[in-house]
C-alpha cells in the first residue's frame, strides 16, 4: 500500500506499544517519498555541477587545469 502510494525505503522501526483494539497495533514506520528522493538527488547533481565549475575556473585561473 505504501508502495502504491509513491513511498520508497521503507521501513518498519518498533512498534509503539498503542493499540487501539485488540485487532490493531500502533507501529512506527519510517520511508520516503519517491518524488522527494528524485528532487534531493537533482539538488545533490546541480550542486555538484556548480562546484565542478567553479574548480575549473580557479584550477584555470591558477594554471593548474
Amino acid at each position: 500500500m505504501l508502495q502504491e502510494a509513491g513511498f520508497v525505503n521503507i521501513e518498519l522501526v518498533q512498534e509503539t506499544g498503542f493499540n487501539a483494539s485488540p485487532k490493531t497495533k500502533g507501529v512506527l514506520i519510517r520511508a520516503r517519498k519517491s518524488e522527494t528522493l528524485n528532487a534531493w538527488e537533482k539538488e545533490q547533481k546541480q550542486i555538484k555541477t556548480k562546484f565542478k565549475v567553479k574548480q575549473n575556473s580557479v584550477d584555470k585561473k591558477s594554471g593548474s587545469g
